[in-house]
């Protein structure tokens, strides 16, 4: 196979520092991903030394360490610190949550320049990896689950991205170098049930 094709995505969303998601944590420490030595798992649990796998990026799909704006938004602080082995040495790229959406994501946004962001304010961006074109959308701020109250301005400047950017994507020459398209985001895009 073509080497350029290649791309190993790490997937994750909802964790936070919380003994919740030691077993995430240990995971990731066990993974050989990155050197995490210097940070606790839990009573007596240290992760050995690891060292870098080829992982292309780390898609984070909302919920960045819960309610981070608690404490003066030091609870994101941390669990940034906590996550910086991987995401300083790793591409990061995320899509924001419901957890994120407190203030507007407000804190979110100080935090996270992600590509476009002077035009769309992170709520939607996309992005070339390997053989992948990936198309983020915070489904969250377009429909939070408890009102239809979206501005229909807003909507229709992310419906217009996405049409001109599936268009630049589908071009005969894009898709020879990315055949995959993939969109993520916090929330299912379609679901069969309710509830």
């Amino acid at each position: 196979t073509d080497e350029s094709f290649q791309a190993t995505l790490l997937l994750m969303a909802d964790f936070d520092n919380t003994t919740r998601a030691q077993n995430t944590w240990e995971y990731l420490a066990n993974s050989g991903l990155a050197d995490f030595k210097n940070i606790s798992f839990g009573e007596g649990y240290y992760a050995s030394e690891n060292k870098l796998r080829n992982v292309s990026a780390i898609i984070y799909a909302g919920d960045l360490g819960y309610e981070f704006y608690q404490e003066n938004g030091s609870r994101f602080s941390n669990f940034l610190d906590r996550l910086s082995p991987l995401s300083s040495r790793i591409p990061f790229m995320s899509s924001g949550g419901n957890h994120e959406d407190n203030f507007n994501y407000s804190f979110y946004d100080e935090r996270f320049r992600f590509p476009e962001f002077l035009r769309t304010n992170n709520r939607y961006y996309s992005f070339n990896i390997g053989g992948i074109h990936l198309i983020n959308i915070n489904l969250h701020f377009f429909n939070n689950g408890f009102s239809n109250n979206t501005d229909p301005i807003a909507l229709q400047n992310m419906l217009d991205w996405i049409e001109e950017d599936l268009k630049q994507a589908n071009t005969e020459e894009n898709r020879a170098k990315r055949p995959w398209i993939a969109v993520y985001g916090h929330k299912p895009i379609y679901c069969a049930t309710l509830g």
